[in-house]
C-alpha cells in the first residue's frame, strides 16, 4: 500500500513530506509498543554502552534514508516496476546477518533468496520482451 499511495501522492507532495507524515502517524504506535514491553525504553537502560546507543541511532538514520530513497524511487518510476526490487531487502538483510552476526543459512533461506532473485530476473527478461505501449 505504501508504494502505491506513495506513487499517487508523489504527484502532489515531495517524498520527504510524504515520508515525514507517514512516520509522524506511526510514531505514537512505535512509542506505545516500546513502552509496552517493560514500561520503559530498553535502549535507555542504565549501563548501556555508548556504542550500542550510537549504533541504534545510526541504524535509525539509515532506515530513514532508505525509506526516503524508496519514496523517491516510486516518484521516478511506476510502482509496478519499483516494488518488486524491494523484495531484495530481506535477502540483503539475511546476507548481512550471515556476514556480520555469523547467522547460519538454512536450505529454506537459500530457497527463499533463490525465489526472490529468480523472480526478479524473470520479471526483467519478460519486461524486455514485452513491447512497450505508447
Amino acid at each position: 500500500m505504501q508504494f502505491y499511495t506513495g506513487r499517487a501522492l508523489s504527484r502532489h507532495m515531495h517524498p520527504m513530506a510524504f515520508g515525514s507524515l507517514v512516520h509522524l502517524l506511526i510514531l505514537p504506535l512505535v512509542v506505545a509498543l516500546a513502552l509496552a514491553g517493560n514500561g520503559r525504553f530498553e535502549l535507555l537502560q542504565a549501563g548501556q554502552s555508548s556504542l550500542v546507543i550510537a549504533a541504534s541511532i545510526g541504524l535509525g538514520l539509515a532506515y530513514c534514508a532508505g525509506y526516503f530513497c524508496q519514496m523517491s524511487a516510486v516518484r521516478s518510476a511506476p510502482a509496478s516496476i519499483v516494488i518488486p526490487y524491494f523484495n531484495l531487502e530481506p535477502v540483503m538483510t539475511t546476507l548481512l546477518a550471515v556476514i556480520f552476526l555469523k547467522e547460519e543459512l538454512t536450505p529454506l533461506h537459500l530457497a527463499g533468496a533463490a525465489l526472490v532473485i529468480g523472480s526478479l530476473f524473470a520479471m526483467t527478461l519478460l519486461r524486455r520482451r514485452t513491447p512497450e505501449t505508447p
